[in-house]
């Protein structure tokens, strides 16, 4: 269909043009190569490109998981040294406490 469609074409731009057997042979294989071109680029180019965006996209996704992971596991870290800061609080309380209660017990026994 497409090599007669450009057969027609070039019939009615070089109808001057002594249109031989060697040229409409020419022509047709001119034709055969420029669709096997178009081929080969549908069937290699093509795929590649979807391969490429495919693991393109699967980069980012590994990133942003990763990254949402990092987060929780900064989080989780950043909890567990606000306990410790707690615990150090109360105790440096209790030992306050203790201290004040010793002093106390010792104003007592001085008395």
């Amino acid at each position: 269909m497409v090599p007669a469609a450009l057969f027609k074409l070039a019939d009615t731009l070089f109808l001057s043009a002594d249109l031989d057997g060697k040229f409409i042979c020419e022509l047709i294989n001119l034709i055969n190569t420029i669709l096997l071109i178009l081929i080969h680029t549908v069937m290699h180019v093509y795929p590649g490109l979807f391969v490429f965006v495919g693991l393109m996209r699967s980069a980012v996704v590994l990133y942003d998981l990763l990254s949402t992971w990092s987060q929780t596991i900064r989080d989780k870290e950043f909890l567990v040294e606000m306990r410790l800061v707690n615990h150090d609080n109360e105790k440096t309380e209790v030992k306050d406490n203790v201290g004040a209660e010793v002093q106390s017990v010792a104003r007592i026994e001085a008395r």
